[in-house]
């Protein structure tokens, strides 16, 4: 019997650097087409928002100022790719008839550690976030039957960074979850 047909957010073996850029320009992309779906005003609003840090920040101090940040919102977006990288990593989700399974709780990786649940609003009980995507952060609940991180966020990125060791601690990790899915 053939393996069902999966797809999943971030590639396995993909490294985090890789998966950002992609994310980042699938992102932006998506941002063109459903510009198109909002109202002018409101897209005036936002580039006038953005315009006006920029001017401030040259007004402030100058070019230096700009350059700090733009590489300050690229930095700030790479996180957020990373985040979406190692909560998603190795987790697929099945397609039938075309169809793919809607979000469930193997589909997301938790973080049971207190202070990454803290300083992150809860983002550790991702699983619960894909079950209930409108609840409020402070009453997500962890999920004990949902995959979870070996460490806390602090850690796991910081591996996430060095590809290979990434793969070695979750790539096992990820093959235990969708052998049991």
């Amino acid at each position: 019997m053939p393996a069902p047909k999966r797809t999943t957010l971030t590639r396995r073996d993909e490294s985090g650097y890789r998966f950002a850029l992609r994310s980042a320009a699938r992102q932006f992309d998506f941002a063109i087409r459903i510009g198109g779906r909002i109202a002018p005003r409101e897209v005036a609003g936002y580039l006038a928002g953005a315009a006006a840090m920029l001017g401030i920040a040259a007004l402030a101090g100058g070019g230096h100022a700009v350059l700090c940040w733009l590489v300050m919102a690229m930095v700030a977006i790479f996180i957020l790719e990373l985040f979406n990288y190692v909560v998603h990593y190795g987790l697929a989700r099945r397609v039938r008839d075309g169809a793919i399974e809607p979000f469930g709780r193997v589909h997301a990786w938790n973080v049971a550690h207190r202070f990454s649940n803290w300083a992150l609003l809860n983002g550790g009980r991702h699983s619960d976030h894909h079950r209930a995507p409108t609840e409020p952060y402070p009453r997500l609940r962890h999920d004990a039957a949902a995959p979870t991180l070996p460490h806390g966020f602090g850690i796991i990125m910081c591996l996430a960074l060095v590809p290979p060791l990434w793969r070695r601690v979750m790539n096992p990790r990820a093959d235990y979850w969708m052998a049991r899915d």
